[in-house]
């Protein structure tokens, strides 16, 4: 196989098969490999397995010849339904290449569902630690519960990871990662607040210096699998991957914060950065346990991979996961047309200028799309998920049997907005050029309301019932009803959001509060966001909007789901705070309870 070839098919994703009948290291008497730091070789980010289906599962792991040494490795993974491995089903050699950075992606296929597996991989004399997998149910079987996690949001220059520590011991099938698992950038002001001392700074390979000067982000393919690597040395986390399949998505800080397609928002040019997004492509490919496809020949880098995907767990849950980064258009309002950059285009906009703004955009994509076939397309330049993954979303909830159909987001479909023009009505001091309705983030789905209002329509007309999304991105605990027309006098009900606090990630409220501390334009509203000690967002954000019954937003933490055919019940478990360095005596400070009854598309607290 010559080099393009293996770097489109790999050899990367190998796939084998499980048969019964095989040895296992100890039947004959000798010694099993001793797990762990070996003598020749290690296995220093552990092992991980991810996308589990009824019949497959992936497993990862990356093996380094401890003299440092380029040559490849060959090694072998081993699969057993026991821990002592007595009885193998699987023992099948591999390669590990410097192409891909002693990674090893290996798809195990033939399996039972629903049931638990044991796995390691062996070099030579040396093992890896031993891994827990299970496989889903099968599609047509019904199950009277399921349980799983999702997170977000794991920062590893702020705060602390001592969630992990809770989320370790939970009775759970599978963890659902929605993103951010690293952060691309090292040394912003963002990340010099209290970190544990678990955590030592981070040095980019290469990286570049950040328009602030504060600090460096990630550029290079070797900055990013840098940074994955120091992600997975945490031993909180490796215990995580050892213990449970994950699935996993990205977000924007795999690549670049608040990134749309190829392009970078550092500045307010926005660059496109191809290489840079084709590096972070590839890293989170290598280092991500995720049945899906990557060509690193494909020189369009949106074809690159292809990673949204659904899995599906028994007559119960229907797993639908997007990708609301790779085929993402531009903010609405390009940077470029604010003043300050950011805000005004990004966080805090005015909604008549987004909805106008929308508007033109829509007519601008019909007169240039409506020869095309099929066309035209209004949503082109507007879009988050793009026309294809658009229609594949459609089609999936629209032929989906599964008793719940569970909405892998990635960003929050919550309508969030602060109207100071009703506040200046009741009396209260507001300048004027801020007597408006503003939108408090339009990187979410706020930011593209046409595109969810053609999705939340599309759920209505085809009575498509039981939609959750679970969701991450915003450093803050969410929960409410989606609407079919946010802006309708009376709006429907569709769908529900559950939005996860991040891992460790400086929350929502922290961003604002430092937007009204450091400048002065926006110092009179203050009193929206804290006074003195007291958090006075979370009031004010629920208090606008009327479709959340739960908000948090100062907090890091991970959600917890029991589903059965009636009610979906999660659980959101917020994390202590840093006390003087020092981790919190109650790792989980408390826990909301939040019910979702079948074909009720509410939430109910408590």
């Amino acid at each position: 196989m010559d080099r393009r070839s293996f770097l489109k098919f790999g050899g990367f994703l190998t796939v084998s098969a499980a048969t019964t009948g095989l040895t296992g290291c100890g039947s004959d008497g000798g010694s099993s490999p001793a797990p762990g730091a070996g003598k020749v070789y290690s296995f220093p980010q552990g092992v991980a397995s991810g996308d589990p289906k009824e019949g497959s599962i992936i497993l990862w792991t990356r093996v380094t010849r401890n003299d440092g040494s380029a040559a490849d490795i060959n090694f072998k993974v081993q699969v057993s339904k026991t821990a002592d491995f007595a009885n193998l089903i699987v023992d099948f050699a591999l390669v590990a290449k410097a192409d891909w950075d002693f990674t090893i992606r290996h798809k195990v296929t033939g399996l039972e569902p629903a049931t638990t597996y044991y796995y390691r991989f062996v070099a030579g004399d040396d093992a890896s630690t031993t891994g827990r997998t299970k496989t889903a149910p099968k599609a047509d079987a019904d199950l009277s519960s399921l349980k799983f996690a999702y997170v977000s949001c794991q920062d590893w220059s702020v705060n602390h990871w001592a969630a992990f520590d809770e989320l370790v011991n939970e009775d759970i099938d599978f963890i659902v990662h929605l993103g951010d698992y690293i952060y691309e950038t090292v040394g912003e002001s963002f990340q010099t607040g209290a970190v544990e001392g678990a955590h030592s700074t981070l040095t980019l390979p290469n990286g570049t210096v950040s328009k602030s000067g504060k600090g460096k982000y990630a550029t290079t393919l070797a900055d990013y699998r840098y940074l994955y690597k120091q992600y997975r040395t945490d031993p909180r986390l490796q215990a995580l991957h050892a213990k449970f399949p994950f699935v996993a998505i990205w977000d924007d800080h795999e690549f670049s914060d608040d990134c749309w397609g190829d392009h970078q928002t550092y500045t307010t040019d926005n660059p496109q950065q191809t290489d840079r997004r084709k590096s972070a492509t590839q890293a989170w490919y290598e280092f991500m346990p995720a049945d899906v496809t990557f060509d690193a020949t494909q020189p369009d880098f949106s074809k690159q991979i292809s990673n949204f995907r659904d899995l599906q767990f028994g007559k119960l849950m229907h797993l639908i996961v997007t990708d609301q980064r790779l085929f993402r258009t531009d903010h609405v309002i390009p940077e470029t047309l604010s003043p300050l950059g950011e805000v005004g285009s990004r966080y805090f906009v005015k909604q008549s200028d987004l909805a106008g703004a929308e508007a033109k955009k829509m007519a601008a994509a019909t007169a240039q799309t409506g020869s095309l076939p099929g066309g035209p397309f209004p949503l082109a330049a507007t879009s988050i998920l793009g026309e294809v993954q658009r229609g594949w979303w459609k089609q999936k909830m629209a032929t989906s049997t599964a008793a719940w159909k569970v909405w892998v987001n990635e960003v929050s479909l919550l309508r969030m907005q602060v109207n100071l023009a009703t506040l200046a009505q009741l009396g209260v001091q507001v300048p004027d050029a801020f007597k408006s309705n503003f939108i408090l983030n339009a990187d979410q789905w706020d930011g593209f309301n046409a595109e969810r209002k053609d999705m939340m329509g599309f759920l209505k007309t085809n009575g498509v019932k039981n939609v959750v999304a679970i969701t991450g991105d915003i450093h803050a605990f969410f929960a409410g009803s989606v609407m079919d027309d946010f802006d309708a006098a009376t709006p429907t009900p569709v769908m529900v959001d559950l939005v996860t606090a991040g891992i460790s990630s400086n929350s929502f409220q922290s961003y604002f509060k430092s937007v009204v501390s450091d400048n002065p334009t926006f110092a009179p509203l203050a009193d929206l966001v804290y006074k003195g000690d007291v958090n006075t967002f979370d009031f004010n954000v629920k208090a606008f909007n009327p479709w959340i019954v739960h908000a948090d937003t100062d907090a890091q933490g991970y959600a917890v789901v029991t589903l059965t055919p009636e009610k979906m019940v999660t659980v959101f478990k917020k994390v202590g705070k840093l006390s003087n360095g020092r981790l919190p005596v109650q790792t989980i400070a408390y826990s909301t309870r939040l019910t979702v009854n079948r074909d009720v598309p509410a939430v109910v607290v408590g």
